[in-house]
């Protein structure tokens, strides 16, 4: 899982500095009056950029996830142990009116 961190990181990186680049080469294009070249090119470098943003932003929810998991044995442990959940919860509620209520109502 390291592994995958360090990969997806280091990808992400690249790519953003990639997707800063070709928007370097937008600019430079735009500068040397090349407008319908460098239209392109800034959408690519937009894309390149936000790829870089995705795959970083995944590298460090795997790093929180990494830090925050709980050991299986600790997370199955109960603090009743021995019971239910069924002998422990209480009754059901009736969600309808009485009927006596009801006949009440009908005779008053």
């Amino acid at each position: 899982m390291r592994l995958l961190l360090m990969l997806r990181e280091i990808t992400g990186w690249l790519l953003l500095a990639g997707g800063m680049l070709v928007f370097g080469l937008s600019l430079l294009l735009l500068l040397d009056q090349r407008v319908f070249e460098a239209v392109p090119a800034a959408g690519v470098g937009f894309i390149i950029f936000r790829g870089g943003i995705h795959l970083l932003k995944s590298a460090l929810a795997l790093r929180v996830v990494l830090q925050t998991s709980v050991p299986p044995a600790a997370a199955r442990r109960s603090s009743l142990p021995g019971t239910s959940l069924a002998a422990i919860s209480p009754p059901p509620v009736a969600i309808l009116p009485r009927q006596d209520a009801a006949r009440r109502q009908a005779v008053g």
